[in-house]
């Protein structure tokens, strides 16, 4: 996990609740696991979760305004209201859902999708904490625009489980194509520019990612990369379409190259 993520977190949380014994982990948000301490003038902090890397020291002047930014930020990712539209349906009730998914073999996917009946979109909700805080639809047959955000929130379409590697893709078919056929995490920024709330919503989900959109993509790729780079390790893989298009062999000779790519 990227130090100087921790040491920000950190820094915050002792300035506005001081030292912590045994609290819950805002890393890997297990109960009753992480401390905050000072020793020998040091700020030091650690989880005892097992599945958990968070622990660092550090010495120097904490900063007001970066305190200030940090609670900012806190506060944001716990902002978001959105209600689920009452239009919203199992789409596999109806038919032009269940050829879209059948089309990229959309099946065994931990992502939440449903049907918008009234827009005629397959909606892909996206979820912070257990809640859903936004959703976006792909449209079928002549309708626009294409893909349409129904909220207004910041927070990335994450899908998987895998918090070693996440790949940023595209689209949020693109990222359940990569959850399902490759055991990555897949993370679409649907179309947004990636902002630090985004940014911290990803260091949270994954230890490190991979940006691999297509070649006609190149400077956005390395935009993302040096917005990314200082907050979590970053690495850029090309393709020549998109993931969602990959059959399962070249899904797995793509993973062959991503596990060099990473180790």
């Amino acid at each position: 996990m990227n130090y100087k993520y921790q040491l920000d977190i950190v820094q915050e949380i002792f300035n506005t609740e001081g030292a912590i014994n045994n609290g819950d982990c805002p890393f890997c948000l297990h109960r009753r696991c992480f401390n905050i301490n000072i020793k020998e003038g040091d700020l030091v902090w650690k989880c005892f979760s097992a599945n958990c890397t968070s622990k660092g020291r550090y010495n120097d002047n904490f900063s007001k305004e970066d305190v200030e930014n940090f609670i900012s930020q806190k506060k944001q990712l716990h902002n978001h209201k959105f209600e689920v539209p009452k239009t919203f349906m199992n789409p596999l009730v109806h038919p032009k859902a269940r050829a879209y998914l059948n089309t990229y073999d959309i099946t065994n996917t931990s992502a939440r999708i449903m049907y918008d009946v009234k827009q005629e979109r397959v909606v892909f909700l996206v979820e912070h904490e257990g809640q859903v805080v936004d959703a976006t639809g792909r449209a079928q047959g002549d309708f626009h625009p294409k893909w349409f955000r129904y909220g207004n929130s910041n927070v990335p379409f994450i899908t998987g489980s895998n918090r070693q590697v996440g790949i940023i893709v595209e689209d949020c078919v693109s990222a359940c194509a990569v959850e399902m056929k490759s055991g990555y995490t897949g993370i679409s920024l649907m179309g947004t520019n990636l902002k630090d709330e985004s940014i911290q919503h990803i260091v949270n989900a994954v230890d490190s990612v991979v940006v691999c959109l297509d070649f006609d993509a190149t400077k956005k790729s390395m935009d993302l990369k040096n917005k990314l780079d200082d907050k979590i390790k970053t690495y850029i893989w090309m393709i020549e379409k998109d993931l969602k298009y990959f059959t399962n062999e070249e899904m797995k000779g793509w993973k062959n190259k991503i596990c060099n790519l990473i180790s």
